[in-house]
């Protein structure tokens, strides 16, 4: 098994060609969490209410780059429940490493939060990532539950626009479009690499050529 928190970003780290997840209309999976102050949670502690749940790090330039427009679903959504699940760090560096151990990680979330004043509550995953991977490993996936707690919807990668027609279609008791299969990040904010450091920015750079064979190419 590869490393979960590798110390290096590497595209072969991300089965391209596969989004190994739950699907739409599963029972969504439960999983424990914690707060960034540490306090366990679970995901079904949510259910009642509609849910996003979507993955991020602060050195995710994707996560970053789609802030501002989910900053705007929230408000535009008042009666559904926006989560973030602090994964592992996407491009980690010299300025902030791969995660340690569980208080490093929760320390990582209540800065990622603070960074960019995002108004969401934050569940930490595990160090080992377990909730991680239970929903795709990906490092931006977004899933819409149902207040049942049932998969509505989900995409590899999170489009606002994409996120928000489908949250409208359940608020309607309509149906999901079907899932999102693009292989494009939604948003990106180059400055964020260096937020892990040099190294990630170069690390990201020097791995390039063999992301895109990895996604449009092989």
């Amino acid at each position: 098994m590869k490393e979960y928190n590798y110390t290096h970003f590497k595209p072969e780290d991300y089965a391209h060609d596969k989004f190994d997840a739950p699907e739409i209309g599963e029972e969504a999976p439960d999983f424990t969490a914690y707060t960034p102050e540490g306090k366990e949670v679970r995901l079904s502690d949510y259910f009642g209410t509609p849910l996003v749940l979507e993955m991020g790090s602060i050195t995710c330039p994707v996560f970053v780059g789609v802030m501002p427009r989910m900053k705007k679903l929230i408000k535009d959504f008042p009666n559904t429940t926006f989560l973030v699940l602090y994964i592992r760090e996407a491009h980690p560096g010299e300025r902030r490493g791969a995660h340690q151990s569980n208080d490093e990680k929760q320390n990582r979330a209540r800065e990622c939060q603070a960074m960019y004043s995002d108004p969401r509550e934050i569940l930490v995953d595990n160090i080992s990532g377990e909730a991680h991977r239970t929903y795709g490993l990906f490092p931006n996936s977004v899933y819409i539950i149902d207040s049942d707690g049932k998969i509505f919807w989900r995409a590899k990668w999170n489009h606002p626009k994409e996120l928000r027609e489908n949250l409208q279609l359940l608020s309607e008791g309509k149906e999901a479009t079907k899932e999102s299969v693009s292989e494009v990040p939604g948003a990106l904010r180059p400055f964020v690499f260096l937020h892990g450091g040099k190294i990630a920015l170069w690390d990201f750079v020097k791995g390039f050529p063999k992301l895109i064979w990895l996604k449009f190419i092989k």
